[in-house]
């Protein structure tokens, strides 16, 4: 039989998780805060479980997810992985949550962004509006490989 009592980092780690679910059933944010491999992600892992056992049905219902925004595909994809692929759950980058945000306001943008100064010149650089595969095409030959990537070689605020 083992009664022996949990090693500090045991103790430490429930002790993070009781105070988690105390502000999920309170309704308070919270954050963790912790280096490479301390467990942040089994830790937002157990809050989201947490979160479904206890209001699931009731997000479902009334047509609500929790939002959990990341920087990778690879976090996303194991934030869904671990959660089951609740629908209570949306796991998404941030570059593809805000795209989701703005996506239906593209007539409006292609109508209001040529109006920014020096807008058009940003714009001629890539092709012009809907050049995307010409200039994709131009940036792979010249080395780049990833979209992702392009934003962080530009220069100047957008």
């Amino acid at each position: 039989m083992n009664d022996a009592l949990p090693n500090p980092a045991e103790r430490a780690a429930k002790e993070a998780l009781d105070r988690m679910n105390t502000c999920i059933d309170e309704g308070k944010c919270f954050r963790f805060e912790a280096g490479a491999g301390a467990g942040k992600t089994y830790s937002l892992v157990k809050a989201l479980t947490y979160l479904i056992d206890k209001q699931g049905m009731g997000l479902i219902r009334r047509h609500q997810q929790v939002a959990c925004i990341t920087y990778t595909n690879v976090a996303t994809n194991e934030i869904t992985s671990r959660t089951d692929g609740h629908p209570a759950v949306l796991s998404s980058t941030i570059h593809s949550f805000c795209w989701s945000l703005i996506k239906d306001f593209q007539p409006i943008l292609r109508e209001l962004l040529p109006q920014l100064p020096k807008w058009q010149e940003r714009l001629d650089e890539v092709g012009g509006v809907g050049a995307r595969s010409q200039c994709h095409g131009r940036m792979q030959r010249s080395g780049f490989r990833s979209w992702s990537r392009v934003g962080a070689l530009r220069s100047g605020p957008w």
